[in-house]
């Protein structure tokens, strides 16, 4: 019991120091046409955005496709509520078209800075 309840401090222990000592990076992306910097603000986004929700080739995954061919028109306003860090923001904005609108929403404050 004592060594479990150990490993997983430990384990948090070291995230947190990794966290600290983290310099956020920019990538540059193309996925679906469109090619954007994207900054990796943390550890999470390392994990969650490298590679970014894209296969290899570019292509959107299938959750994103769905949206784009059967959810999402040109001049359509979205809400997107949780958005990280901003990939599907960025997407959803390439789909609305200049003439759309993406209203995001971040309550966490350390995921609103990076955004």
């Amino acid at each position: 019991m004592f060594t479990k309840i150990f490993h997983r401090y430990s384990r948090q222990l070291q995230k947190f120091f990794k966290d600290k000592t983290f310099k956020p990076y920019q990538i540059n992306k193309d996925c679906d046409g469109l090619s954007f910097n994207f900054i990796i603000g943390d550890l999470d986004g390392q994990e969650w955005y490298v590679p970014l929700e894209s296969s290899p080739d570019g292509n959107l995954n299938q959750e994103m496709g769905f949206l784009k061919e059967k959810l999402i028109e040109p001049r359509d306003i979205v809400f997107e509520c949780g958005t990280h860090h901003g990939w599907t923001t960025l997407l959803l904005s390439k789909f609305v078209g200049d003439k759309g609108q993406v209203i995001g929403f971040e309550i966490n404050p350390h995921n609103a800075r990076i955004l």
